[in-house]
């Protein structure tokens, strides 16, 4: 008979005859009560490897500390869509606090076009090691995901 884990996050038990549900952390599946999987299934991985190593419950430890570890290299937990390679925080240099921008100037502007334009956004730039196929995100979008989503609030962060 299988033995009943506690819920790695806040340790209670199987309700009654039901099991324990599972949510993934750095790819290994963490016991998860009903209650926690609905707070946190929508949370960033990399926090929901954090708190599993917080709370000292769970499962395959050093599994998780190796990817925070590569997290903090620069990996960004996100797949490639060409290759399915996994892909990586682009930054300008070591301490460079440099902005990354599209600007967008009118069709046509030619070689003044840098002195046109018409629009400007922050991005985050992801790319792939892999294929180097590359993919923008509105800067901050996927941490104000991750922070929206773990207070269960509902916000929508397309909108």
């Amino acid at each position: 008979m299988r033995k009943r884990q506690p819920c790695v996050f806040c340790g209670s038990g199987p309700d009654g005859i039901f099991p324990l549900q599972e949510l993934f952390c750095g790819g290994v599946p963490q016991p998860t009560c009903k209650r926690c999987l609905q707070r946190l299934e929508r949370v960033s991985e990399e926090k929901r490897c954090a708190l599993a190593l917080a709370s000292g419950r769970a499962a395959e430890p050093e599994t998780l500390r190796r990817y925070l570890e590569r997290m903090d290299e620069g990996g960004s937990g996100l797949t490639c869509l060409r290759c399915g390679g996994e892909l990586w925080r682009y930054q300008a240099g070591p301490g460079s606090d440099e902005e990354t921008c599209l600007q967008f100037a009118p069709p046509g502007s030619g070689p003044m076009a840098h002195r046109m334009v018409s629009g400007k956004v922050k991005v985050e730039l992801q790319y792939c090691r892999q294929c180097g196929h590359m993919e923008f995100f509105h800067r901050g979008y996927l941490e104000q995901k991750a922070v929206d989503d773990s207070f269960g609030d509902g916000a929508n962060a397309n909108t």
